[in-house]
C-alpha cells in the first residue's frame, strides 16, 4: 500500500516522496479493507487498438480509457489508478541511427503521468504501472516533474508546463539515456541500455491525462559527402577517387597536412559525425591521425606499430593504394569514427589532418542532425509481413529474415502510407554468413537505386571483424558455423512520394549448405510535413453579393493538424516564423474596393506549422473583388420618374 504510493488523500493520489497524511484503519476493518483493495488492484483484461494512422508509434494497452491518435496519448474517465498505459510497437536493439525519444505533457492540472525507456527478453508488458520502466520521467498532477528508476524515486526537478518539449537522447556507444527539457539536460539514467534486449518506449497513466507528440527520433542525414565531384581543400593535391563499394575515398595523401571542407547545416542543436579514416603503410608510435569540427577536435588516434594494424581495423582488399615504403606486407589500416557534439551554428567545418610523413586517407563522410524537424521513425519490419519472401529465422537480437543461398537472389517490399514528408531513411543489418566467394556482393537498393555494393571474399576475410564486416558472438543459424558476418547499413535520400520500394539481394552463387546471406531490423524513417491547409470560400471571383455589399468578406484558413498553427502573408510572400497568424484557424477580413474604384485581387498565402513536423506546403489563392458601382447625380430638369427610370 506504501510503495509506490501512498494511500489516496481527497481523491489524488500522491508519489511516496510528496506529502500525504497517514490513514489508519481500525483493526475491524482490515478484512473488508483487504477485500476491496483486491478489488481495486485488478487490472481489466488487455486489448490493442489498431493505429489510427500509419506513422503512429503507440497503442492501446489497456482499459477502455486511453486512446491513441497520430503520437498521441490521452487517457479520459475511469477511476485514478494505474491501470492504463501503452507500449510503443517498435523496440531496438540497435541504436546507431535512433537518437532518441520526443514527447509533450499536457497542462499539469490533469492526472499523473510517467513515459521513458524498458527493456525486457520477451518485449511483455505485464502491467500498466510505471515500476516497470527502467528510466522514466514523471509528471505530476501539480506541475512536478520526477524522475524514477524502476520505480524508484530518483530527483525531483522545476515543475514543468504545456509548452515543454522533452527528450530522452540515447549514446549509442555509451548505452546511456539522458534527458533533456527543451534542450537542457536535466537527469542521466543510472541504468545502461542493454545490448542484446529490445528497448522500448513504455507510458503510464493514473488519471486523465495527455501524452503528445510521443515518437521515436532517428537523426536526419544532412550530407552524405560520396560525390567525386565534391572535392575538399588542398587543391594542390591529387584526390584519388578509388571506390570503397560506392563510396569515394579522400587521399591518398602523402605526409602531415590538412584537408577541410565547410559544409552548410540545417537548423539543429546537436550533431553525429561519422567518417573512416585509413592509415597506409608503416606508420609508427609517434604517427596519428585526427577529425574537427570546427576549433573542436572530435577524434584523434595513433598507430602503434608499422607491421600491422594493432588497435585499427585491417582492409584486406586492394584499395586504398599507395606507394609502400615498407619493406614487409604494405598495412591498409582503417577506423571508423563516430562523434557527437553540441553545435547550432548554421555551418560547419569538417578537417581530416595527419602528422605521419607515410599516406592516409579519409572516405565516407556522413553528418547528422538533430533536427528539430528531423526524421522519425515510421516503422521497424520484424516480420515477413509484406516481403517477397517471408522466412524467418530466430536470433539472439530478435527475428532475421532469411536464411538464403543463391535459390533466392532478391527480397523486396513496397512501403506504403508514408506521411507526408521531404527525406526518407532506411537502416538494416545484413548478414553474410559463412564461406562467401570472390564476386559475390550483397546489395540494398531504395526505389532502384543501388545504396549498397560490398563483397565479402573468403581469400580476404577468412574471418570477421574485416573490411566493412562486423563478427556477432550470438545465436544465428549456420550450416558450418563458420563466420557469422554483419554491417549495419543506413542511407537517407530526398523523396516525396507516399511509398518507397526496398530490396535486399545477393550475387551467392552456392546453396544455402555451405554459405549464406539473411538481413534484419529493417527500419524506415521519414521528416513529417503539415497537411496543407483550406480556405473557405477557396479563392477565385467572389459573387456579386459580396462586391455589391459594404461588409467585408470573411475568409477562413483551417488546418487538420492538431496543435498546428497557420501562418500566412496577405502579399503572396512565403509565411515565415514571424509573418501573421491568428489563432489556430484565423478568419480574415477582405474588403471590396471603394466605391468607384477599380477591382482589387486579394493574395493570400498559407501554411501551418506544428512541433516537430516540417511547415506544409504554401498555400496560395487569390480572391477577386469587383468594384462597387457609384450612385447616380442628376442636374438639369430631369423628373422623378426620369430617375426611375
Amino acid at each position: 500500500l506504501n510503495y509506490p504510493l501512498t494511500p489516496c488523500c481527497s481523491l489524488t493520489c500522491f508519489p511516496s516522496h510528496l506529502s500525504c497524511p497517514s490513514i489508519h484503519f481500525p483493526p475491524s476493518l482490515h478484512p473488508l479493507f483487504t477485500f476491496f483493495f483486491f478489488l481495486m488492484i485488478r487490472r481489466p483484461p488487455r486489448s490493442t487498438l489498431s493505429s489510427s494512422s500509419a506513422a503512429s508509434d503507440v497503442y492501446k494497452r489497456q482499459h477502455q480509457n486511453l486512446s491513441n491518435g497520430f503520437n498521441d496519448l490521452s487517457r479520459l474517465g475511469g477511476t485514478c489508478d494505474w491501470t492504463d498505459g501503452a507500449k510503443s510497437r517498435q523496440s531496438f536493439y540497435i541504436l546507431n541511427h535512433i537518437r532518441g525519444v520526443t514527447w509533450q505533457a499536457s497542462e499539469p492540472s490533469t492526472g499523473h503521468r510517467a513515459i521513458g525507456l524498458r527493456w525486457t527478453s520477451d518485449g511483455a508488458d505485464s502491467t500498466a504501472h510505471f515500476d516497470d520502466i527502467q528510466c522514466a520521467v514523471y509528471h505530476s498532477l501539480n506541475g512536478s516533474l520526477l524522475f524514477y528508476e524502476s520505480g524508484s524515486y530518483i530527483s525531483s526537478h522545476d515543475n514543468y508546463s504545456v509548452s515543454d518539449v522533452f527528450e530522452a537522447r540515447i549514446d549509442a556507444s555509451a548505452r546511456l539515456v539522458g534527458f533533456y527539457r527543451n534542450g537542457v539536460l536535466f537527469q542521466t539514467c543510472g541504468q545502461t541500455l542493454p545490448e542484446n534486449l529490445p528497448i522500448w518506449i513504455d507510458t503510464a497513466f493514473h488519471c486523465d491525462g495527455e501524452l503528445r507528440n510521443v515518437a521515436w527520433l532517428a537523426w536526419n542525414l544532412a550530407h552524405q559527402d560520396n560525390d567525386a565531384n565534391r572535392l575538399w581543400t588542398r587543391h594542390d593535391v591529387e584526390i584519388q577517387e578509388t571506390k570503397q563499394g560506392r563510396v569515394a575515398i579522400r587521399g591518398v595523401f602523402n605526409g602531415a597536412l590538412n584537408v577541410s571542407k565547410v559544409f552548410s547545416v540545417p537548423e539543429h542543436t546537436r550533431l553525429r559525425l561519422q567518417a573512416r579514416f585509413w592509415a597506409i603503410d608503416d606508420w609508427d608510435s609517434t604517427d596519428f591521425g585526427s577529425m574537427h569540427a570546427g576549433n573542436t577536435e572530435v577524434w584523434t588516434k595513433s598507430r602503434l606499430f608499422p607491421w600491422n594494424c594493432d588497435g585499427w581495423r585491417t582492409w584486406h582488399g586492394e584499395y586504398p593504394t599507395s606507394t609502400c615504403a615498407y619493406s614487409g606486407t604494405c598495412q591498409r589500416c582503417y577506423h571508423d569514427i563516430t562523434a557527437e557534439l553540441d553545435h547550432t551554428s548554421a555551418s560547419l567545418e569538417i578537417r581530416f589532418s595527419a602528422n605521419s610523413s607515410k599516406s592516409w586517407a579519409f572516405s565516407d563522410v556522413k553528418i547528422f542532425v538533430d533536427s528539430h524537424y528531423g526524421m522519425r521513425v515510421f516503422s521497424q519490419e520484424m516480420t515477413g509481413s509484406g516481403w517477397s519472401n517471408t522466412s524467418i529465422v530466430s536470433s539472439s537480437i530478435g527475428p532475421v529474415h532469411g536464411m538464403w543461398g543463391d535459390n533466392v537472389h532478391e527480397v523486396t517490399k513496397t512501403v506504403d502510407g508514408l506521411p507526408p514528408h521531404t527525406s526518407f531513411g532506411v537502416s538494416a543489418r545484413y548478414w553474410a554468413i559463412d564461406t562467401w566467394d570472390a564476386g559475390e556482393t550483397a546489395g540494398i537498393w531504395i526505389d532502384g537505386v543501388q545504396h549498397l555494393d560490398e563483397g565479402r571474399t573468403y581469400s580476404e576475410c577468412t574471418s570477421c571483424p574485416c573490411n566493412a564486416w562486423s563478427s556477432f558472438s550470438g545465436a544465428i543459424p549456420t550450416e558450418h558455423g563458420y563466420d557469422r558476418c554483419y554491417l549495419d547499413f543506413h542511407s537517407a535520400l530526398d523523396h516525396n512520394s507516399s511509398s518507397a520500394n526496398i530490396t535486399f539481394g545477393t550475387t551467392l552463387s552456392q546453396d544455402v549448405s555451405d554459405e549464406s546471406w539473411a538481413f534484419s531490423h529493417v527500419t524506415v524513417q521519414t521528416n513529417v510535413r503539415n497537411s496543407d491547409v483550406a480556405f473557405s470560400p477557396d479563392g477565385g471571383t467572389m459573387p456579386d453579393r459580396y462586391n455589391a455589399s459594404w461588409h467585408p468578406l470573411s475568409v477562413a484558413i483551417s488546418t487538420d493538424e492538431l496543435r498546428a498553427q497557420v501562418r500566412y502573408t496577405t502579399d503572396g510572400d512565403v509565411p515565415t516564423r514571424h509573418s501573421l497568424y491568428d489563432g489556430d484557424d484565423p478568419v480574415l477580413s477582405i474588403s471590396p474596393p471603394g466605391e468607384g474604384s477599380d477591382s482589387v485581387v486579394h493574395t493570400i498565402r498559407a501554411v501551418a506549422a506544428s512541433p516537430g513536423k516540417i511547415e506544409s506546403t504554401g498555400v496560395t489563392r487569390h480572391f477577386v473583388m469587383k468594384s462597387r458601382i457609384s450612385t447616380p447625380t442628376f442636374s438639369g430638369g430631369a423628373t422623378n420618374s426620369d430617375r426611375e427610370t
